[in-house]
């Protein structure tokens, strides 16, 4: 008689084993794809989020922008102001000294 084991032997007395190992494995590929699914969602929201940003980034720029556009026409306006002021000034001088170079002359 034969002492060996077969092998249908081992996988006799080892099927409760290899049942628990089966399920655990089912089990282990059920919470991989979970994960899976949870990174996907995750990379989604990010994307949403990146896009929300990028938007929120264009609005405040453009509201920037006009904001400066204002500010430089403003600035540019008080100067010519300045300026005509100025130029007003020197004319009422030029007028007082031409008047005074006449009264000299005479």
């Amino acid at each position: 008689r034969k002492q060996g084991v077969t092998l249908k032997d081992t996988v006799s007395n080892n099927k409760p084993s290899i049942n628990i190992l089966f399920e655990q494995t089912k089990s282990n590929i059920l919470k991989i794809d979970n994960l899976i699914n949870q990174i996907t969602q995750t990379i989604r929201d990010l994307d949403l989020k990146s896009e929300e940003i990028k938007t929120k980034i264009k609005e405040e720029s453009e509201k920037l922008k006009k904001s400066i556009e204002k500010r430089e026409t403003r600035l540019i306006d008080e100067l010519k102001e300045i300026n005509e002021e100025k130029k007003r000034e020197l004319d009422n001088q030029l007028k007082l000294l031409k008047t005074k170079k006449i009264s000299f002359q005479n």
